[in-house]
């Protein structure tokens, strides 16, 4: 089982213990259109600060931003770059890096500097930023 059928497998266990109904699907994102869009709502934890350049983080923005509905939200949790690190972690990017990727599709609503949920006595620094798709003229 790969990791994304893991971590299908954990999110469907929690939806479940959660009594919320989800539809939970693996798919490479860059490349095909999700079915059932435009959505109101997207999250995402782990696969924009996975990005190495600018142009691969604006062209995931816009994907996000097509499979959104006008106004449509977009949570985001990103590895923050403001934190020195030793071992491994999330990558880290700088506010600069999120606002250059997102800004011509969303309006940042929120950029705040945070952790990542974790048992783990210090928890890597995170940015939690929530977007509200542009409207285009």
């Amino acid at each position: 089982m790969g990791k994304s059928e893991i971590a299908i497998q954990r999110a469907i266990e929690k939806a479940s213990k959660a009594d919320v109904k989800c539809t939970f699907i693996v798919i490479d994102f860059l490349t095909n259109k999700i079915e059932g869009a435009p959505f109101g709502f997207a999250f995402d934890r782990g696969c924009f600060h996975s990005l190495n350049s600018d142009e691969e983080r604006k062209s995931f923005a816009e994907n996000v931003a097509v499979h959104l509905e006008e106004d449509g939200l977009w949570l985001s949790i990103i590895g923050n770059a403001d934190e020195r690190r030793d071992g491994p972690g999330p990558p880290q990017r700088t506010a600069r890096d999120i606002v250059n990727s997102v800004e011509p599709y969303f309006e940042i609503l929120s950029l705040v500097s945070s952790h990542f949920g974790s048992n783990h006595p210090n928890p890597p620094r995170a940015w939690v930023c929530l977007m509200r798709k542009r409207r285009f003229a």
